[in-house]
């Protein structure tokens, strides 16, 4: 969804729709719908109320696809998917076509990155990949894929939890394997080389989404931009990704390798799932020695804390340490060892400087004395 927008295209703010929820302002918009914040006057919460935009309501394909995003929510239970409360789909339902759901008082991620002058850090990486994964893993487990990850679509709530939403083109699958598309449908910057043609698509191209959007975290950018679709398609077709390090020198190579492997042009070549390719994300972001080879051999690694949050826009981590490079136990014996060498020497030098002033103390006093006397004759003369 698109953040901020100041009109009322549908005339319904301080209106009440179903008796039941009383508009307050426009939040935001998509390609199918208008977003407005609601107060539910029954259950005295928040709500966002989704719209089918006016002229699309006489469409029969794009009405089936906003009841098949109300359907395919309602059937998937899953922490971080954002949950559908209610709705009204029937074409002369009042003043549209309508889906509500819970309201996230932050925003999008894609709001938190407009507001950046500098890329997020690994931290903020850690705190919203894994659960976004997790829900996409469930829901392809469950035949459904989403088809459209983007920043735009990663919703925040007030803790600054991460929610998957806007399923508005997802698909549910007898199968997730062999199935042709319908259409190009997506959103270009993040689809997959398959979807671009009438090659099968499988939960594999939400991976691929999802490895982009860690890449906008971590640059500001896309890895392909063009200026038409027609160049676009074809760098996601045939163009190598680009390191990640070129545009960010602080992220680690192995952050550089999960990236390409979850962007590989073949599906098959890509992680098995997008639980593997977060579990991979977070070794290497955690463990900078991280070999992606060895992949099916990472660990799950615990989550951090809650981050602070600056406003709605910025995400930081309150945690730090995790991607600090702690001392090991031989690295501080080799120190201690070093200090020890220097503190020898030093010892000896001046031991070896005292020895000769004994030596040679008489000679000394003798010098200094000739010294002391000439200059005492040349400022009495």
């Amino acid at each position: 969804m698109s953040s901020q927008p100041t009109k009322d295209p549908l005339k319904i703010i301080n209106t009440a729709i179903a008796g039941r929820y009383r508009v307050d302002r426009l939040i935001g918009g998509g390609g199918m719908g208008i977003v407005y914040l609601a107060q539910d006057m029954e259950l005295k919460r928040l709500v966002a109320i989704k719209f089918l935009l006016g002229a699309l309501v006489k469409d029969p394909q794009i009405i089936n696809l906003f009841k098949n995003e109300a359907r395919l929510v309602a059937g998937l239970n899953h922490a971080y998917i954002l949950s559908v409360f209610d709705s009204n789909l029937t074409p002369n339902a009042v003043p549209h076509p309508y889906i509500v759901m819970r309201y996230m008082r932050r925003g999008s991620l894609q709001d938190a990155l407009k507001v950046r002058k500098e890329p997020m850090r690994l931290s903020n990486v850690l705190w919203v990949i894994p659960p976004i994964a997790d829900a996409l893993d469930y829901a392809h487990r469950h035949q459904v894929i989403h088809r459209d990850v983007k920043p735009a679509n990663l919703l925040m709530d007030e803790e600054a939890k991460p929610y998957l939403a806007d399923f508005g083109i997802a698909k549910k699958f007898t199968t997730l394997d062999a199935q042709t598309q319908d259409g190009l449908i997506g959103t270009f910057p993040f689809m997959a080389p398959e979807m671009w043609s009438s090659s099968p698509i499988t939960g594999a191209v939400d991976q691929y989404a999802l490895a982009i959007v860690v890449w906008v975290m971590l640059t500001l950018h896309t890895p392909f931009s063009a200026h038409n679709p027609y160049d676009l398609m074809n760098h996601h077709l045939h163009t190598p990704p680009p390191n990640v390090q070129d545009r960010n020198l602080t992220v680690p190579s192995a952050v550089n390798q999960v990236l390409q492997r979850a962007l590989a042009k073949s599906p098959s070549a890509r992680f098995p799932s997008t639980l593997e390719f977060s579990k991979a994300l977070q070794a290497a972001i955690q463990n900078p020695a991280y070999n992606v080879r060895a992949v099916q051999e990472a660990q799950v690694v615990s989550l951090p804390n809650r981050p602070e949050v600056n406003g709605i826009k910025d995400i930081k981590s309150a945690n730090p340490r995790s991607t600090e490079t702690r001392p090991t136990t031989s690295s501080i014996a080799s120190n201690i060892l070093l200090i020890g060498l220097v503190l020898v020497l030093v010892m000896f030098f001046i031991g070896l400087f005292l020895g000769i002033i004994s030596l040679f103390y008489r000679q000394i006093l003798l010098v200094v004395g000739v010294i002391l006397a000439a200059i005492w004759v040349w400022r009495r003369s």
